[in-house]
């Protein structure tokens, strides 16, 4: 149902860039500093990879977060977020109904070096056809990523992995570890939601 996605400076050129410089960092970190937050509803329309289903945006000082699949309201086989920050790069929360069972992923879709040039100036206050614009450009660089999920489409299990070696990739192990555990307990993994959606507030 959903395709992946794919002023700040860089400091360090695209082209050194490696995967022994890349991290992953914390959900629960993550989600401290959303509940730190103020976040202010900006607009609703179509994002980068959605094709007929809204997203609505909200914004705070220095994140972007687009909850997918929340207009026209009714309910979907699929909910997400897509959680876009200078300091955590781009991170897609995803859940989608496959026939009885709820497929649930965190995807590491954009580390922040590789998606800082993109940003802009005016990140995170800019309209949302400005973060299409910068989703679609760093999306076609083909950058390194990571995913979590609860099944795989090709092996049918839990999984956490990276197009690139997961070794080469600081945090790895405790982020494979902490995503797995909050995927795989629909406790938490609800829990994960609500927390988020309060701090958004109502869709518009």
């Amino acid at each position: 149902m959903k395709k992946y996605l794919s002023g700040l400076i860089l400091l360090i050129s695209l082209s050194s860039v490696s995967a022994q410089d890349l991290a992953l960092r914390s959900i629960r970190d993550l989600v401290t500093e959303i509940e730190a937050s103020t976040f202010t509803y900006k607009e609703t329309g179509l994002a980068f990879g959605y094709f007929s289903i809204h997203s609505c945006l909200y914004v705070s000082g220095d994140m972007a977060i687009l909850k997918n699949y929340c207009f026209p309201k009714r309910n979907y086989a699929a909910r997400g977020f897509t959680i876009i920050s200078a300091k955590y790069g781009m991170i897609d929360i995803y859940q989608e109904k496959i026939d009885a069972f709820i497929k649930r992923d965190f995807t590491q879709v954009e580390f922040k070096e590789y998606l800082a040039p993109y940003l802009g100036p005016q990140f995170p206050k800019g309209s949302l056809s400005d973060l299409n614009a910068a989703m679609e450009s760093v999306y076609n660089e083909f950058n390194p990523g990571c995913w979590s999920t609860n099944r795989s489409s090709y092996t049918q299990a839990a999984e956490a992995n990276c197009t690139v070696s997961p070794g080469t990739v600081g945090g790895f192990d405790a982020w494979a570890l902490e995503t797995q555990a909050i995927n795989g307990n629909e406790v938490l993994w609800n829990e994960l939601f609500m927390t988020i959606e309060k701090k958004l507030g109502p869709n518009y």
